[in-house]
């Protein structure tokens, strides 16, 4: 699997304004490849099931990734002025399988927070992406997270971050839900 990853840290970035005027989201369009878009808390184990499910061959989109890769500093690690450029990448790649049809990936995963289904939808409508989401207790997910030599050193960081994603999430319809833990 390639392992360019985005995940969305801050889920009003892209949705604060309305949709059609959001610059993250601007040019993106249906993709020409099937999209799952694998929403959760942090910690809740989204790339841990992408891996389970996903084949070698695809593409798997992560804000964490593109972070890491474009500051050349390790997984967690960068700083926030790294966000901004990240975004940019992930939607010139999410741009990437609306208008390339041989992108040489069968499939994409999208990892994105999105605890808004109104976001969810909206992204799902956009990418034509099936939505799954990873519903992992707080305490789990946080438990996790203190395991994770990676990330444990800014706790109370992704603690607030879990917790506010439990505080905005709301379920829909459309979403396939997976209960982690």
């Amino acid at each position: 699997m390639n392992m360019m990853r985005f995940h969305d840290r801050d889920p009003d970035k892209c949705f604060a304004k309305p949709f059609s005027q959001s610059g993250p989201c601007r040019g993106i369009a249906k993709s020409l490849i099937p999209v799952t878009m694998v929403c959760g808390p942090p910690g809740s184990g989204k790339s841990t099931w992408i891996t389970k499910e996903a084949f070698p061959s695809d593409l798997l989109i992560d804000l964490d990734e593109i972070i890491a890769k474009l500051s050349g500093k390790p997984i967690y690690q960068a700083g926030k002025e790294w966000l901004g450029p990240a975004i940019f990448k992930r939607d010139e790649i999410l741009r990437s399988l609306g208008s390339h049809p041989r992108t040489g990936y069968p499939a994409a995963w999208f990892i994105n927070q999105a605890p808004f289904q109104q976001h969810r939808v909206r992204w799902a409508e956009t990418l034509g992406a099936k939505i799954v989401v990873i519903e992992t207790p707080p305490g789990v997910c946080i438990d996790r997270i203190k395991n994770d030599a990676r990330r444990n050193d800014k706790m109370s960081t992704w603690e607030v971050l879990v917790w506010r994603w439990w505080k905005m999430y709301s379920s829909h319809p459309t979403d396939t839900v997976i209960r982690g833990g």
